[in-house]
């Protein structure tokens, strides 16, 4: 019976999305009422863009028991690859799994409000304002390099 619902549940969220996509495409639904916080923009900077619809999430015992026995089997993994990367300084069993996907499950695993979580839109904006500040800080250490480099050259140039 497990193993069926949760094939249940993968095909119902994949059905759900399909569905609304065709009919909001279609214009079934109303674009201009639709809460920022929805939209994926399109990533090829194009006006198009999709909603971000909700999973379909059953609350039985048995998806409940399923639910953490999948939350168990990940702390493990990241246990086990930790100590893995700790040992070996190898950091190929971490970047298996994906950050934001690992953080998305415990976060819906709590209960907590969907409205205290980041949307893409604010995630997209904080990656791109970490990768501003990172190369902020590559060029300040090139200039950083450079000075210390002319100070050695002059030091080093006989009066």
């Amino acid at each position: 019976f497990s193993p069926s619902l949760t094939l249940f549940i993968s095909d119902c969220n994949v059905l759900m999305h399909r569905i609304f996509s065709i009919l909001f495409r279609q214009g079934k639904f109303p674009k201009d009422d639709v809460p920022a916080e929805l939209i994926v923009p399109d990533m090829g900077g194009s006006e198009n863009y999709e909603i971000e619809i909700p999973n379909v999430q059953y609350l039985g015992r048995i998806s409940q028991a399923i639910a953490n026995a999948q939350q168990q089997g990940l702390e493990y993994f990241m246990q086990v690859a930790l100590n893995y990367t700790q040992i070996t300084k190898d950091t190929s069993m971490i970047e298996y799994v994906n950050p934001r996907k690992f953080a998305q499950f415990l976060y819906e695993r709590t209960g907590a409000p969907t409205s205290c979580r980041r949307t893409a839109r604010e995630l997209s904006e904080l990656d791109k304002q970490k990768e501003r500040d990172a190369e902020m800080q590559r060029k300040l250490a090139a200039a950083e390099g450079a000075r210390n480099l002319a100070g050695a050259r002059k030091d080093l140039t006989p009066a």
